[in-house]
């Protein structure tokens, strides 16, 4: 263990630490956070740390490192803030558990039992990894066969930094509760890392067995919290291995099982996957991404592209969605599906927004110059740089910076609808646009909880409807009705609504029959480079050139 000042100054570490690390205490006291102690994987965990350290959340990682005597050892590693009455920091409290045998070697006559988790009350990591050891170890001469699931909410990120961490912390007393219900006498269960839990279940007959426990968890976290008046939706992805065929240690069952979990993330909400070894290669391109994208910005790998906008009725070109690309050097071409979630999830989202944002106010000055006016450009915005006033502040500064009203060019804002359910700052935020002469859009409508009464309050100016619905249209009379319904609801309210991923001439022929007033999609063009997307305008503004 090791403790630092609200500050970041460690001011003092344990007899375990110096004996798993190989570093003597008075080497380490009086140095910050964020000072490079070894030379393996903590480069990779500090990238996190300091943003982390600003915002006053937890960090947490798995570090493998070398001491000073050449030896290494693997560890799982976790800053967290402890707060004072008012809400502050009182102190950083740092925990390493050592994650392989020889890694304890030094440190036998420091040990003491992990505790359990303090804010839930249930097992910690290390003690979970303990008592599987152990259950292993009987499996092995009984055949008993055994299952892993690791499950981690879905943007609960978004939850601390919008609501407040004593918010944060109440949802997830209420998942360890819900967790409890679930889980049978013999199975063990424990929180492994801020949003993250494990549970172990003994007694496997079959692969029906953490199937319908993974359906049972996922119906029981889908269950709305209300805090204060205010109901939140949450959801989980949950990843299973099982004892013996996917791992015979407690720790590659668990890392296995996470490996899962990730496959089940991609698969969307509130889902589960079993592991398969061919994950794990997709892990590592994960991380092989993640650690390029810390370096991604200053080496200038991304790029924008821009998606034609159609008004339907005249069929003449209105304005663009900027889409961020990314230029891998080892990856090749990397869509956003690939990582903008990732992104979000290591806090580095509002860099590539505002490198995005300044971009394409640059882009829009050229465009204009060769006389492309009027034209609309649409700029996605994330949820976490909505989620606070500071970070309001610091989107005010960006736009204040490269943002300069030109006659006939006009910049849109959108943001998700999702985003809406966990930032009490988007009424500032929408006032803060509009008072720059910025128009909004929702994103992906219909897929959200959003209210009509939050349409009615923000100062909304066009709705898009998520494609999935249009893929639907017109042969899916589900999805045709929830097109027909929201073009509707669009037009009662004064706005514009916008089709996204229009494919078929059908289902433009819907649209336009219901009234729907601009689409984007394939059937026109597909998201353009800065140069391709001003000689696509020019042709169909002069079709004859």
């Amino acid at each position: 263990m090791l403790m630092a000042d609200a500050a970041g100054g460690i001011i003092a570490v344990n007899g375990a630490f110096c004996g798993l690390t190989g570093i003597r205490a008075e080497d380490v006291v009086g140095r910050r956070l964020e000072s490079s102690f070894f030379e393996g994987h903590w480069s990779e965990f500090l990238a996190g740390l300091h943003e982390a350290i600003a915002d006053l959340a937890e960090v947490q990682g798995q570090i493998r490192e070398r001491r000073n005597d050449g030896s290494s050892f693997s560890a799982w590693m976790s800053i967290s803030p402890v707060r004072n009455g008012s809400g502050g920091v009182a102190y950083y409290l740092g925990m390493l558990f050592a994650l392989d045998g020889g890694a304890l070697a030094g440190v036998a006559d420091h040990r003491r039992p992990v505790a359990d988790d303090a804010l839930t009350g249930l097992a910690s990591r290390g003690r979970l990894q303990e008592r599987l050891e152990h259950t292993i170890a009987d499996a092995s001469c009984s055949g008993e066969r055994l299952a892993v699931l690791f499950l981690d909410l879905d943007r609960f990120k978004n939850i601390n930094d919008s609501l407040g961490h004593a918010v944060g912390d109440e949802v997830l007393r209420g998942i360890a509760e819900r967790l409890r219900r679930c889980v049978r006498t013999d199975d063990m269960l424990a929180r492994v890392g801020g949003d993250e839990f494990a549970l172990v279940l003994r007694g496997i007959v079959d692969a029906q067995v953490p199937v319908t426990m993974a359906k049972q968890i996922c119906q029981q976290i889908y269950r709305p919290f209300v805090f204060e008046g205010r109901e939140l939706n949450l959801t989980a992805s949950l990843g299973i291995s099982l004892y013996p065929q996917d791992g015979t240690t407690a720790q590659s069952l668990i890392e296995h099982a996470n490996t899962a979990m990730y496959r089940a993330k991609e698969r969307g909400s509130n889902s589960y996957a079993f592991y398969r070894p061919k994950m794990t290669t997709r892990v590592q391109e994960r991380l092989l991404i993640e650690q390029s994208l810390h370096r991604a910005l200053e080496r200038n790998e991304f790029v924008v592209y821009y998606q034609p906008q159609i008004e339907i009725a005249s069929g003449r070109v209105t304005g663009g969605e900027a889409l961020v690309r990314w230029d891998h050097p080892e990856l090749g071409h990397v869509g956003p599906d690939r990582f903008i979630a990732l992104a979000e999830e290591i806090r580095m989202i509002r860099s590539i927004g505002s490198w995005v944002m300044r971009t394409v106010c640059g882009q829009m000055g050229t465009w204009s110059a060769a006389g492309l006016s009027p034209l609309r450009m649409a700029v996605n915005l994330s949820a976490q740089q909505i989620l606070r006033s500071r970070h309001t502040d610091s989107l005010r500064a960006v736009l204040d910076e490269c943002w300069v009203p030109v006659d006939g060019m006009e910049l849109e804002i959108e943001i998700t609808e999702s985003s809406l359910q966990t930032s009490e700052n988007a009424l500032a935020t929408a006032k803060l646009l509009k008072s720059l002469g910025i128009t909004l859009a929702i994103d992906d409508f219909g897929t959200g909880y959003s209210s009509l009464m939050a349409l009615k309050l923000l100062p909304i100016d066009r709705i898009k409807i998520d494609r999935s619905f249009v893929a639907g249209t017109p042969g899916n009379t589900d999805h045709a009705a929830v097109t027909a319904a929201v073009i509707a609801m669009g037009k009662a309210l004064g706005l514009r609504v916008l089709a996204e991923g229009v494919e078929t001439p059908e289902q433009l022929a819907f649209l336009r029959a219901h009234g729907c007033d601009e689409a984007q999609g394939y059937l026109f063009s597909k998201p353009l480079p800065a140069a391709e997307f001003q000689r696509f305008i020019e042709h169909a503004r002069n079709p004859a050139e």
